[in-house]
């Protein structure tokens, strides 16, 4: 089972732009938003391939799914038909006005664990990745910001909560923004 890794800085202003909580001063260097995410899936294990590590899941809407379970998870073995399997992921995304600071690079920690050998398979995975992007325009009228990310890429991105207008529109071009990401990923089989 994969999820994609929310890094890409494009979707995640995208993102943030939707729902930024606790506005600071508008666009000044150390004033921050922030928008968190939570989220659960289910689904019921309705066929297992042992030879080929393969799942066949199946949600609670009735859809159903072949899954792939990489070399990686332990204790395959113990997963069987009727079993469920739960993901669970967070995201929280930080934004921080960073005046003329840009940060040398991408910087990721990350850190993982995994259920110990005779126990159903579970994991957990956590990632935070700070990058800096560059303010190129500001166009008040429509709240609208683009940015330039380090690897060359503009985007665009519009405010769409009215609480965060004073926060876009405050931003200079030329200045940083630092861009924080959390995420937290937890998987597990349960026999219910």
């Amino acid at each position: 089972m994969a999820f994609s890794v929310l890094t890409r800085v494009g979707y995640i202003f995208a993102v943030i732009s939707l729902g930024f909580a606790g506005c600071a001063q508008p666009g000044t260097p150390g004033s921050s938003v922030s928008a968190g995410f939570a989220g659960q899936v289910t689904a019921t294990v309705v066929g297992v391939d042992r030879a080929r590590r393969g799942l066949t899941l199946k949600s609670p809407d009735g859809q159903v799914a072949q899954v792939h379970v990489s070399d990686a998870v332990r204790n395959f073995d113990g997963i069987a038909v009727g079993d469920t399997v739960r993901m669970k992921a967070r995201v929280r995304l930080q934004v921080i006005a960073a005046g003329n600071r840009s940060l040398p690079g991408v910087i990721v920690e990350e850190d993982t664990a995994r259920a110990p050998v005779g126990y159903k398979p579970a994991a957990i995975w956590a990632a935070r990745t700070q990058r800096s992007v560059q303010i190129v325009s500001v166009d008040k009228l429509s709240h609208t910001v683009t940015f330039r990310e380090q690897d060359g890429g503009i985007h665009s991105v519009t405010a769409q909560n009215p609480a965060n207008y004073a926060f876009a529109d405050g931003l200079q071009p030329g200045s940083y923004l630092t861009v924080v990401t959390t995420e937290v990923i937890a998987a597990s089989v349960d026999r219910l």
